[in-house]
């Protein structure tokens, strides 16, 4: 649904559906969700890749060697358009994932093509996709695009290196402020799947990746508030006949 939603044509074509503000910000919300999938995924295959223990320098082998020996720049510019002159998003995404050679390929391509959508992005829809807060956040659309620029000519590999030592800070520290002490053990507990010592990194476990689930409930409520569902005397939910005519009934 999310790909007929992001680049189907007849979304934008359809009487109803293009009428709809509702539309444009779940366009937004569904391509960043593709980033941020990309993230938990690349990371959760980092993780996956720890034999039990490794020295922190082999952390980003799995994903340096996963990548053409090419510069960032030469890397993006063979990229397929992102966006068509009417404004509907291409599959870039899903073109350049089938592209790629494994796995993590396939993430640092979709991170790369998520950067690649704020040049053109329709203004009904940037807000949605990254708002002018989280531009200025690490690991957003903006962040990364800023890194493409500077890193342009160098090696690709060595930008994926960058990126993971990244990760890895990233996680040691919102690990690090997560953390609790235990008054009944007498000692502190931090949330997190990798630890460091020195220059070592071991994993108790693997993380989980893939793409942010919405459930029924919010998504549901989220309905509600355009006209398409209600809940009706016996907290039940319901389709409203707004709800209806979207679904062709």
């Amino acid at each position: 649904m999310t790909d007929t939603l992001n680049f189907s044509p007849l979304v934008g074509q359809d009487e109803l559906l293009s009428q709809l503000d509702v539309v444009k910000a779940w366009q937004g919300v569904a391509l960043r969700n593709r980033s941020v999938g990309a993230w938990r995924g690349l990371w959760a295959d980092l993780v996956e890749a720890v034999p039990g223990l490794c020295h922190r320098s082999e952390f980003s082998s799995p994903l340096v060697d996963a990548l053409p020996n090419v510069s960032v720049g030469q890397y993006v510019g063979s990229f397929p358009p992102v966006w068509a002159s009417d404004g509907t998003a291409l599959p870039a995404e899903l073109d350049q994932s089938a592209a790629s050679e494994t796995a993590m390929e396939a993430h640092m391509a979709t991170l790369f093509v998520g950067s690649m959508r704020l040049a053109g992005i329709p203004v009904h829809v940037r807000p949605y996709f990254e708002s002018k807060s989280d531009s200025l956040q690490e690991l957003s659309p903006t962040w990364l695009s800023a890194r493409v620029r500077e890193w342009d000519g160098r090696p690709l590999r060595d930008f994926a290196q960058h990126v993971v030592e990244l990760l890895l800070h990233r996680a040691n520290r919102l690990s690090l402020r997560k953390a609790r002490f235990d008054a009944s053990q007498g000692n502190v507990k931090i949330p997190t799947r990798i630890f460091f010592r020195d220059d070592l990194v071991f994993k108790d476990s693997n993380e989980g990746g893939g793409n942010v689930s919405l459930r029924w409930a919010p998504l549901v409520h989220i309905l509600s508030g355009i006209d398409l569902t209600i809940r009706d005397e016996n907290e039940h939910w319901q389709i409203t006949d707004r709800g209806a005519e979207a679904l062709g009934e």
